[in-house]
């Protein structure tokens, strides 16, 4: 897949913080997850675009769920995907050169065989490059026929995937087909996309 996907300056800011699962580590430290954003694509593509359009398409109902769209392995032997504008990170309290983020999401596969499947990349450059994180393959993850709700992923961004020795403030995800066939299709549900955040409740002195 082609990295030069067009790449929109608009950053996608997030709402007001809403707390996800706190954790207190110790008395001095606590960790809590923020939603960045979250989308369950009742109508169109939300938060997404299509790269590849010919093999992405928006379903308004489909296999039992609202807001649903495919990403399929083209006749061209290309696979399609969808990526996000940027991401804006929430600040953390604390001096830190990596955050952790999670993405949440709900995903059905459909006529996959042996080493088919799909995969989750992450740029913090605007999407000039594209790492990959994390792919998951029929069979070893998964079934067709199923949906699987809340799957989850969590990484770290710092400043050795940016490159140039800067603090990463934003990022952007892509999901991909990685099949060899245009019956391969991979239907998607919602997604919710987390960060984590350091606070130093360490009374001043």
């Amino acid at each position: 897949i082609s990295s030069n996907s067009p790449t929109p300056e608009t950053k996608i800011e997030h709402a007001e913080a809403t707390i996800v699962n706190p954790v207190t580590e110790d008395e001095s430290s606590s960790e809590t997850w923020i939603e960045l954003l979250s989308d369950e694509f009742d109508e169109d593509f939300g938060i997404f675009h299509p790269g590849g359009a010919e093999y992405v398409t928006y379903y308004p109902f489909v296999k039992d769920r609202r807001g649903v769209f495919r990403i399929q392995h083209g006749n061209d032997n290309t696979n399609a995907f969808i990526y996000t504008d940027d991401i804006a990170l929430d600040k953390p309290s604390i001096t830190a050169n990596s955050m952790q983020v999670k993405i949440v999401f709900s995903y059905y596969a459909n006529s996959m065989e042996l080493h088919d499947g799909f995969c989750l990349d992450y740029s913090v450059d605007n999407g000039s490059s594209w790492h990959n994180q994390n792919c998951w393959h029929v069979v070893d993850d998964f079934e067709n026929g199923i949906w699987y709700d809340d799957a989850s992923v969590v990484f770290e961004l710092n400043e050795d995937h940016h490159g140039t020795g800067e603090n990463v403030e934003s990022f952007r995800i892509r999901l991909r087909c990685d099949a060899d066939s245009a019956n391969d299709d991979l239907l998607i549900d919602k997604v919710q996309v987390l960060e984590l955040v350091q606070s130093d409740l360490t009374p001043a002195t």
